[in-house]
């Protein structure tokens, strides 16, 4: 199975079969490639954009710190355990993400 599948794409199809390969589409395009299997030529799911993907890895990364942080409010941690299993942050949520790693990395380099 290629990286693609699983970093949770969406799911079109299935096979008996192992060996995929992505596709990619054309620049523009809504989507950034098809996972299709090698052997059927069945597609099989769309993949994910890298960015999106290293994007959700930042994330975790991110919330991991947070969350091992004694310094985030009572709300503050309420909201990165919420957030922690949801690998697709609405637009507002990633702000609020992006606002406390802010915080508290700005924080932290003052006290070095």
């Amino acid at each position: 199975m290629t990286q693609a599948i699983l970093e949770g794409p969406i799911s079109i199809d299935t096979c008996a079969h192992t060996r995929t390969h992505v596709e990619l589409l054309p620049p523009g395009s809504e989507r950034y490639g098809r996972v299709v299997c090698v052997d059927c030529a069945k597609q099989l799911c769309w993949g994910p954009f890298p960015q999106n993907v290293s994007r959700k890895q930042q994330n975790a990364i991110y919330i991991r710190q947070l969350l091992g942080s004694n310094r985030l409010t009572d709300w503050e941690r309420g909201y990165c355990e919420g957030i922690q299993h949801n690998h697709r942050l609405a637009p507002h949520q990633q702000r609020l993400l992006d606002g406390l790693v802010a915080k508290y990395n700005t924080e932290r380099q003052r006290q070095l």
